[in-house]
C-alpha cells in the first residue's frame, strides 16, 4: 500500500509500503517482514505526466478545431472564384461583366491569402492565441460577399435573387 511517512525533516512523503507477516507453528504472527520504498518523486514524475498529456491534448483538440475551421473557410471563397471563372469562360465579350467578376475574384483570392496566411501561423495554434479581428464594416460589402458566395448555388438552381439595401451605407 502506499503511505504517507513523516520523515526526519517533519514532512511527509509518499512511500510504497510491502510487508509479510512470519508465523509460527501455531500460525501466530511472530514478526512482519518488509520494505518501505520512497516513491513522492516517482509519484511526483506522474503527476506532471498526466498534466502534461492533459494539455497535449487540449492543445491537439484546439489544433483540429482550428483546421476544420480552416477547411471550411478556405473552401467558401473557391466557390465564387470557380464560378467567376467559368461566368468568364462562357461570356468573354461582356467587358463590363468580366471587370466586375474579376474584381470579385480579387477579393475572394485576398480573402484565400489570408486564411493561408493564418495557417502558416502554426505557433498560434500551438499556444491557443486564435483570436478574432474585430472591426467595423459595411453592410453591403457584407452582403455583397454573401451573395458573392451563394451565388453559384443560386443559379444552379435556377433562381433569382435581388438585393435591396438602403441608401446610406450601414456599418
Amino acid at each position: 500500500m502506499e503511505l504517507p511517512i513523516r520523515g526526519v525533516a517533519g514532512q511527509f512523503r509518499a512511500f510504497l509500503t510491502m510487508a509479510l507477516p512470519q508465523r509460527d507453528d501455531e500460525g501466530k504472527i511472530v514478526r512482519w517482514f518488509g520494505t518501505s520504498t520512497d516513491v513522492s518523486v516517482l509519484k511526483m514524475l506522474r503527476e506532471e505526466l498526466e498534466n502534461t498529456a492533459a494539455r497535449l491534448e487540449e492543445e491537439d483538440r484546439r489544433k483540429d478545431e482550428f483546421l476544420a475551421m480552416l477547411a471550411h473557410e478556405l473552401r467558401n471563397p473557391l466557390a465564387p472564384i470557380r464560378s467567376g471563372l467559368e461566368w468568364m469562360r462562357l461570356r468573354p465579350e461582356d467587358a463590363v461583366g468580366v471587370s466586375e467578376v474579376r474584381a470579385m475574384m480579387e477579393r475572394q483570392t485576398h480573402q484565400l491569402i489570408a486564411l493561408v496566411d493564418d495557417l502558416l501561423d502554426v505557433s498560434r495554434i500551438r499556444h491557443g492565441k486564435l483570436e478574432l479581428r474585430r472591426r467595423t464594416v459595411a453592410l453591403a460589402d457584407v452582403v455583397g460577399s454573401a451573395v458573392e458566395e451563394c451565388e453559384p448555388v443560386i443559379r444552379k438552381a435556377g433562381h433569382h435573387l435581388t438585393v435591396s439595401l438602403p441608401g446610406s451605407d450601414l456599418p
